[in-house]
């Protein structure tokens, strides 16, 4: 631990702090250091390449796969990105920014907000740019804003090579085929590919105003037609298509006392968030009166079974759908599936499920939510904290993986948008066709000769 220089190792009594992550085994680091620029970072990579110490890049430890997280072998060295927080670059004309990885979301939106600026990715957790780039972010506007991806204009990596070979492509520009846009690979791959230092990211303008509205549904069956004619009608104003089961949304009004129920006959069988986005100012376009229009004449369409419309506050929309994770947290233990489905295979795949989870895991409650709109599903179960997991640990497994090779039968995805790590590690190795992962090896025999950088993807 002296040798990575004593300016930049964490204390010991605070290691706990960098080796636990959301819903994942907590880990035994052999070392946790916090480098404060990128030659510290490459000086820490020189060491632990020379001493084969395998490398954890960590960011702001929201992600919910395992892979920020050391295990317990007691053998992985924790590098924190948290005082990598410069702004190397920023243009309000171009809606530019060139940050290095520890600087957090918020804080990029603070620093855009005075210039009508943001980085469009909605997320209930305030994640470092590194980590979004690992795990090519999406979150709830990915239908207007894309994922991390779309916002990627270039990234600086250090390889875990001897000499900690620094690539870097930081253009200040959104055209540039002068690279073959190896960023892009960077890209969801878990820091496996070379630890991301640094990104330029593309920017988006503020909105001036927002409308929401919650759309209860008598059945799922009708969410691929409501989905197709809300994008239909309203096109590029169209920022978010939110879904809420029932029993996500009870476990919100169980838990808020401040939050009420917003409909007048009860919860509903499903919940649709619909929100609309605008740049252009009031005065020219009343953004609730077109929502509200619009609605209206889809309500009268018996083909969508819609039972009932509320037009709220955007603020108390929102309020309720980013309360469900906390809320899922107090009733049991969240058993997270991140996955994704072509839109008109999701209500059938939902309604198979939810009848097989009562016949074989009549303890667990499915409380999904999720980005409806672009096909994304939170599958949760919730195991009630009176039941133990170790007597349902086999079923947990049994079941996470039945319901990924269903996803993945169905073209769809396993891990949608929290991006790789040892929760679905079992899952790759089985579902990626073994062409593929030959060919993911090969790649990261250049980048990481040693295989330091594994953490995201199996051995």
């Amino acid at each position: 631990m002296k040798a990575f220089g004593a300016e930049i190792v964490v204390d010991r009594d605070r290691w706990n702090e960098f080796e636990s992550g959301w819903r994942c085994k907590p880990g035994n680091a052999f070392c946790v250091v916090a480098p404060r620029n990128v030659e510290e970072l490459r000086s820490v990579v020189r060491k632990c390449v020379a001493d084969r110490l395998p490398l954890v890049p960590q960011g702001a430890l929201t992600g919910l796969v395992g892979a920020s997280v050391p295990d317990d072998t007691g053998t992985m060295v924790v590098v924190s990105t948290q005082r990598l927080k410069s702004v190397r670059h920023f243009s309000a004309c171009d809606g530019i920014i060139v940050a290095e990885s520890g600087l957090r979301l918020s804080d990029v939106n603070a620093l855009g907000l005075p210039h009508g600026l943001m980085l469009g990715i909605d997320l209930g957790a305030d994640p470092s740019i590194g980590g979004m780039v690992s795990t090519n972010t999406g979150g709830s506007r990915l239908l207007r804003y894309g994922g991390m991806r779309q916002h990627l204009l270039g990234a600086e990596i250090i390889l875990a090579d001897a000499d900690a070979t620094l690539i870097t492509h930081l253009p200040l520009v959104r055209k540039d085929n002068s690279h073959i846009g190896w960023s892009n690979l960077v890209a969801g791959a878990g820091g496996s590919f070379g630890f991301v230092s640094a990104a330029s990211i593309a920017l988006d303008p503020v909105p001036a105003q927002q409308a929401t509205a919650l759309i209860a549904l008598e059945t799922l069956d009708v969410l691929p037609l409501l989905v197709g004619r809300l994008r239909m009608t309203y096109g590029e104003l169209l920022s978010a298509c939110e879904g809420m089961s029932s029993g996500a949304i009870e476990a919100v009004l169980r838990h808020r006392a401040d939050i009420r129920q917003p409909f007048a006959f009860g919860v509903p069988n499903y919940t649709v968030l619909v929100e609309l986005s605008t740049s252009v100012e009031p005065d020219m376009l009343d953004l609730d009166a077109l929502l509200l229009s619009k609605l209206a004449s889809m309500f009268d369409d018996a083909a969508l079974a819609i039972s009932d419309i509320v037009v709220a506050p955007p603020e108390k929309a929102w309020g309720l759908r980013h309360a469900i994770s906390a809320a899922l947290a107090l009733d049991g233990d969240v058993i997270g599936l991140d996955v994704s489905l072509p839109l008109e295979q999701l209500p059938a795949f939902r309604e198979r499920w939810k009848a097989r989870l009562a016949a074989e895991v009549p303890w667990a409650r499915l409380c999904d939510f999720g980005h409806c709109g672009d096909g994304g599903l939170h599958f949760n179960l919730v195991r009630p904290h009176a039941t133990a997991m170790s007597d349902q640990s086999d079923s947990i497994q049994y079941i996470r993986e039945a319901i990924c090779r269903e996803v993945n039968a169905l073209e769809g995805s396993f891990s949608a948008e929290h991006g790789l790590g040892p929760a679905n590690a079992q899952i790759y190795s089985a579902l990626i066709p073994a062409c593929e992962q030959k060919f993911v090896r090969a790649m990261k025999s250049i980048v990481d000769p040693y295989a330091l950088l594994s953490r995201a993807l199996p051995r």
